[in-house]
């Protein structure tokens, strides 16, 4: 099970899931014979067939399965970040250099639901990306797939260079679409599609909101100020 905590730190994996990060398709064959669920996959290439190794396609530019990209997307995605904000990245490598075009910030400063990116070079084609999941006296944890070549998920903690990692893609502003974002103290927010924290005016409101199926995060301060405030216009449901 992936619980939910707050303070500057997003998930926590335990038990058998530790090995999966949750990845609903962790267990994805190799396309390629003998099929092998685990071991390394002759161009990362796992899937049902050579022809299906996406998970997804956007304008032609999907994420195969097990590969760092497609979970980090995955990731993404269970944080309410909209399919268009992490579509089109390409290769992992890429994925700093291409952020402008999905209108993210890129930079070197690592913060909780950012993505680092490990940048494509003449000796490493591809790059590698991974979902950040804590940072702290200047070390990072983060969670990735692929990063031994064997299509398994790991979660490492080091300071950027250690892990090699240049860029960090922002995706902080753009999480919990449609959810609840809550400070220690109590005091919640609805994050509305304008991407934006909307004020929760009482307990009314809030439990309308869950009943509605709004999920409830629990923010640190900057995670929080990650995501812009809207000021006036308070949250409502009927």
């Amino acid at each position: 099970m992936v619980a939910i905590i707050g303070l500057g730190s997003l998930t926590v994996t335990t038990g058998a899931q530790s090995a999966t990060l949750s990845y609903p398709w962790a267990k994805m064959p190799c396309s390629v014979k003998p099929y092998a669920v685990t071991g390394p996959c002759p161009g990362y290439a796992w899937g049902k067939t050579p022809a299906s190794i996406f998970r997804w396609e956007s304008k032609g530019a999907g994420y195969a399965y097990r590969n760092c990209t497609d979970y980090v997307a995955w990731k993404l995605s269970t944080l309410s970040v909209p399919q268009s904000k992490y579509s089109n990245l390409h290769n992992g490598g890429q994925w700093a250099t291409n952020a402008a075009a999905n209108k993210l910030a890129a930079d070197a400063r690592p913060v909780v639901g950012s993505v680092a990116v490990r940048e494509s070079t003449s000796t490493d084609r591809f790059g590698h990306v991974a979902f950040v999941e804590k940072v702290s006296d200047g070390k990072i944890t983060v969670s990735d797939y692929n990063v031994k070549k064997t299509g398994e998920g790991s979660t490492r903690t080091g300071t950027p260079k250690e892990l090699k990692f240049t860029k960090f893609v922002h995706f902080e502003r753009y999480m919990y679409v449609g959810q609840i974002v809550r400070w220690k103290d109590g005091t919640s927010w609805l994050v509305k599609n304008d991407f934006k924290r909307h004020w929760i005016p009482n307990g009314g409101v809030y439990n309308c909101l869950k009943a509605k199926g709004a999920r409830v995060y629990n923010l640190s301060a900057p995670q929080l100020d990650a995501i812009p405030d809207a000021g006036l216009a308070w949250a409502k449901c009927k």
